[in-house]
């Protein structure tokens, strides 16, 4: 179902999100950047929807089912249903091997895999429809209290694919300013965070961590 948050003196809208266990076992053995844009992409899934076309090669691979990319190797799938999404199917591509294995897992993964042996040779699947909801996760609940403003300004200006040059360029800040606010070494203020927001395309309530 739907609920109501409150920012400020807005109201937000919040999708119910769940996650296949075995998805967010995955997730959980991913490099901790990955980690951190698999957080940031609930949090966007919760407050704006299914659809999020901000994220690198987003797409819809049937009428309720969507997926983008979170890094070189690895995808994240996600369902809606009615007032609900489902965080369904999380794949890592192991570039080591001579062919691509991929693992999926959730309800629907017949239609992807049809879907993707079109295109890719070789694919290990393993399937786990039992779904939690991610904020009830003790690991994941640590992990979006230790978020930074900095990480989610490096997330959304890698899922943009431009250097720190171009979003100076587009933002107006100074290059070193934008370095420092990544790396956590200076702070996001209102005024910045509504410049960045425009120059990449997202809320700007995103960068105010307090």
């Amino acid at each position: 179902m739907l609920s109501i948050t409150k920012y400020g003196n807005f109201y937000s809208v919040m999708y119910t999100l769940t996650i296949q266990k075995k998805a967010l076992k995955d997730i959980k053995k991913a490099p901790p950047r990955i980690q951190r844009k698999f957080e940031i992409l609930v949090e966007d899934l919760e407050t704006s929807g299914p659809v999020q076309e901000h994220w690198p090669n987003y797409s819809m691979l049937g009428k309720v089912t969507y997926h983008c990319h979170l890094g070189y190797h690895w995808v994240a799938c996600w369902r809606h249903e009615k007032e609900s999404i489902v965080i369904e199917v999380l794949m890592r591509v192991h570039a080591k091997t001579p062919h691509i294995d991929v693992q999926i897992t959730g309800t629907g993964a017949d239609v992807l895999v049809e879907m993707l042996k079109k295109t890719i040779k070789d694919l290990k699947v393993s399937t786990d429809d039992e779904t939690i909801p991610v904020n009830s996760d003790p690991w994941f609940q640590q992990l979006r209290n230790s978020r930074t403003s900095g990480e989610v300004l490096w997330c959304y200006r890698d899922n943009a694919g431009i250097t720190l040059d171009e979003l100076s360029q587009r933002s107006g800040i100074a290059k070193s300013h934008l370095s420092e606010m990544e790396n956590n070494k200076r702070p996001i203020g209102l005024k910045t965070a509504k410049k960045l927001a425009e120059a990449l395309g997202c809320d700007f309530h995103r960068f105010l961590i307090a």
